[in-house]
């Protein structure tokens, strides 16, 4: 028997490869929808006394969210409609639209995660919270820029196979924060509950808070 082992590979086909893409990219631009929904009902909304850097914050969400879509969609198109006519190889290639992506990915979850982590930290007036979460989100921002970085024009299925530990901890530790960040959240405004709370307004901003 040899003492040899080969992994088998993460993407065996096309399908395999641009399945989940298209898949994804179709998800990703319904929730972008429903970002823009939030952003509209926001400023048309009862919160017109928030602060401006809140104003600010949703509004550059609101942006970054949108070149992330764009950037999604620049990638499928070119690997469904541009590449289709080029050798089946060129559709493992990476593209520089997949790349730009990931910095905008972590940079949204960064500043949506250091949000809710804030909202925690005022609810429970606790400094061991945010001591906790800000290395944990600052190392998942360095991972979501590593992943853009090293992500270059060479084989995807390469990618995967090298850089698989990237992609398994980047995925798993933000799995982690946000469910620590979910569950925090809901103990926080438990504790602080009051019948205020039903009030409609107070109602929709948790509701923008949560699904934002």
């Amino acid at each position: 028997m040899s003492g040899n082992t080969t992994e088998p590979p993460l993407i065996d086909s096309v399908e395999d490869f641009l399945g989940p893409i298209e898949v994804g990219v179709l998800l990703s631009s319904v929730l972008y929808g429903v970002v823009l929904v939030q952003t509209y009902k926001y400023y048309q909304a009862s919160f017109k006394k928030d602060p401006i850097w809140l104003k600010c914050t949703v509004a550059c969400l609101c942006i970054l969210q949108t070149v992330h879509s764009a950037l999604l969609w620049e990638y499928l198109y070119n690997k469904t409609v541009t590449d289709f006519i080029e050798p089946l190889g060129s559709v493992f290639l990476g593209h520089w639209s997949l790349r730009a992506s990931f910095p905008f990915t972590a940079l949204i979850t960064l500043i949506v995660q250091t949000f809710f982590t804030y909202q925690v930290y005022k609810l429970l007036r606790t400094w061991h919270y945010p001591a906790l979460m800000i290395p944990a989100l600052l190392i998942r921002f360095g991972l979501g820029l590593t992943r853009g970085i090293v992500n270059g024009p060479h084989d995807v299925k390469e990618f995967f196979q090298h850089y698989r530990w990237l992609i398994i901890t980047s995925s798993a530790l933000g799995a982690v924060i946000d469910i620590i960040n979910t569950v925090a959240l809901s103990i926080a405004i438990e504790k602080n509950y009051s019948p205020l709370l039903r009030s409609k307004n107070i109602g929709n901003k948790l509701v923008v808070w949560i699904i934002g």
